[in-house]
């Protein structure tokens, strides 16, 4: 089957789905923040279980921040990365970021019951709240603490150039 067969397939597939849940957003919605067509065609075919594949991906999107979002707030004190970039942000700002990890880690947990559960009405509520949450919370606060990292490193780099400037022209000074 060609790419393009795949995701036809997939299209009508992922219509079906969104009926039997009763979903409100549209393909393109979810996949603008989820990729669901990328994941299609890396796997190569349509899962029966496609529902389930499918929260799967916004879990895993939603997982991929868990440790960075971590170190941010616990830095391992081996990386020296992680504790410069945990020391761009005040104690508030960890205790916002450590809320925000929360709100994942229940979502997260939630896709687990449901997946045991089967339970179709929570399965939807999760599909609808997976792009709220990405809208109304994720997306802003991650681009804000996205934004500080850049802004700490851009910081740290004018720096060590300052420095540069006043010491001579070798590596190390």
């Amino acid at each position: 089957m060609n790419k393009q067969e795949l995701l036809f397939q997939f299209e009508q597939e992922f219509e079906s789905v969104r009926k039997k849940l009763q979903l409100t957003n549209t393909l393109e919605e979810y996949d603008q923040v989820f990729f669901f067509r990328d994941l299609i065609l890396k796997e190569g075919y349509v899962s029966n279980s496609l529902s389930r594949i499918l929260a799967r991906r916004i879990v895993d999107t939603y997982s991929s921040w868990i440790s960075h979002l971590h170190s941010l707030v616990f830095p391992n004190h081996a990386n020296i990365f992680n504790l410069k970039e945990s020391g761009f942000f005040t104690e508030t700002e960890k205790e916002d970021i450590f809320k925000l990890l929360t709100q994942i880690m229940t979502f997260v947990s939630t896709n687990s019951v449901i997946g045991l559960s089967k339970d179709t009405k929570k399965e939807a509520e999760f599909f609808q709240n997976s792009l709220i949450f990405w809208n109304k919370t994720f997306l802003p606060v991650m681009l804000e603490v996205s934004k500080k990292i850049s802004r700490g490193w851009d910081e740290i780099s004018k720096e060590e150039k300052s420095n540069k400037e006043h010491q001579n022209n070798s590596f190390f000074g």
